[in-house]
């Protein structure tokens, strides 16, 4: 507790619409591994694949820390880039 969170599930939209993920991809963060989708599919209202995923690392996994980083997605052998899906009020 004193620490913070050490790992968040995080929502993300691959900016390439045509991979499809499916699930367990890994999860880059600034060009590390940080974790993987647990959840994938095509995403229709967005036109592009979108996944779940949990991401960990030793720093508390806050919003900020989610939002300093650049996130690819590997699909198939291939680093996609990918974006944080925000909850819409």
């Amino acid at each position: 507790r004193e620490i913070g969170i050490a790992r968040r599930l995080v929502r993300f939209r691959l900016d390439d619409p045509e991979p499809v993920l499916w699930g367990h991809e890994p999860i880059l963060r600034d060009g590390k591994p940080v974790g993987f989708t647990s959840s994938g599919a095509y995403g229709h209202a967005t036109g592009s694949s979108v996944a779940m995923g949990y991401v960990q690392g030793t720093a508390p996994i806050n919003r900020d820390w989610i939002d300093a980083g650049t996130y690819t997605i590997e699909v198939a052998g291939r680093q996609c880039p990918a974006s944080i899906v925000r909850r819409q009020n």
